[in-house]
């Protein structure tokens, strides 16, 4: 974070490189980001936002079918917590594309 532009910015990055290196993510760059974010409550609105459509997004040929895991977990354990800021009527997130996602990963 020390030379990233803005939260925003850095919190994109991260996003952007967990989409592409998932299952090569660190998992300690998985907990450092979980901390930045809960440390910076003006990121957590665009967090969610961000993380969850990480989470979303569907993975390229080339990803082995479980390979968008840490993603998904980041996304919905940054939507489950600071959510109430993108997810409802008239917010950057359908109540239904959470639902619809959840429901995907629990094969319900």
């Amino acid at each position: 974070m020390r030379f990233s532009p803005s939260t925003e910015w850095f919190v994109d990055t991260m996003a952007a490189t967990l989409s592409i290196a998932d299952v090569r993510f660190p998992e300690s760059m998985v907990t450092l980001l979980y901390a930045f974010i809960s440390s910076n409550p003006p990121v957590h609105a665009h967090a969610a936002e961000v993380m969850f459509r990480t989470a979303v997004a569907k993975p390229s040929a080339g990803d082995p079918k479980n390979g968008r895991v840490k993603a998904t977990r980041v996304g919905l354990c940054v939507l489950g917590e600071y959510g109430q800021g993108a997810v409802g009527p008239g917010k950057a997130i359908a109540f239904t594309q959470v639902l619809d996602r959840v429901s995907e990963i629990l094969e319900l």
